[in-house]
């Protein structure tokens, strides 16, 4: 940090107070990001706790062998099976909506309810 030492010392110790308070939680997050076991589901996020310049990468995983997906209008269900990936789309919680699955680039698909597709 930049020199602080120009500041009155209650400011001076509140920067300080407040520097060990995320130094504390940067070391609770890592500990805890550490300390999971690896699954086939995870969520990778990019985090700024001022670790480096700019955000950091954080896995989180999570244990289980299903997930569920609602966004706008579509549901996915991804499930594991013993030698396969199963995956399953319909258009949201009561299955109204038409889905449509839209190649993108190579193994890259979008699901779009009929809805929300532009003309």
């Amino acid at each position: 940090m930049k020199n602080i030492t120009k500041l009155p010392k209650w400011a001076q110790d509140k920067i300080r107070d407040v520097e060990r308070q995320r130094d504390i939680a940067v070391n609770a997050l890592n500990e805890y990001i550490d300390d999971q076991t690896p699954s086939a589901f995870s969520i990778d996020d990019l985090i700024c706790t001022g670790e480096e310049h700019g955000p950091s990468f954080k896995r989180r995983y999570i244990q289980t062998r299903q997930m569920d997906i609602d966004h706008a209008e579509v549901h996915l269900d991804i499930q594991l099976r013993d030698d396969y990936i199963d995956i399953r789309y319909n258009g949201g919680e009561h299955c109204l909506s038409e889905i449509c699955m839209t190649p993108c680039s190579f193994q890259n698909i979008k699901l779009t309810a009929k809805k929300n597709m532009r003309d």
